[in-house]
């Protein structure tokens, strides 16, 4: 996202992301469920922290009032824009894309203009 970021950046963005996600959101989704086997359970794991790190500084570059985790910005993000996919596209709850979409990019932007 540039910056400064607008709303219209950060809905572009998030199109991306729910895009990305139909491609491969039920891979991501079955590496994030508790595998049994420990080495499995633990490169997941750090791949899961590497995503929502990555996230979070990206956000927080952009925060007028700096988060101070930005892994916990990125971890509460990252849950909300794949479980509104999971729910929007597994559960297919009746929802329109649109709307959740405005709403996730609303989110982000109060996160960033804070």
């Amino acid at each position: 996202m540039p910056d400064p970021v607008s709303h219209a950046d950060v809905d572009a963005w998030v199109e991306r992301y729910l895009s990305f996600m139909q491609t491969h959101g039920a891979f991501i989704l079955a590496a994030q469920s508790a595998p049994i086997d420990d080495d499995v359970r633990e490169r997941s794991a750090r791949m899961q922290m590497r995503v929502a790190w990555l996230l979070g500084v990206g956000l927080r570059a952009k925060q007028r009032v700096k988060t101070q985790a930005p892994e916990a910005l990125g971890v509460a993000l990252q849950a909300m824009l794949e479980r509104s996919w999971y729910m929007l596209r597994v559960q297919r709850l009746p929802i329109g894309d649109d709307d959740v979409r405005a709403t996730i990019s609303s989110i982000i932007l109060s996160v960033i203009e804070n």
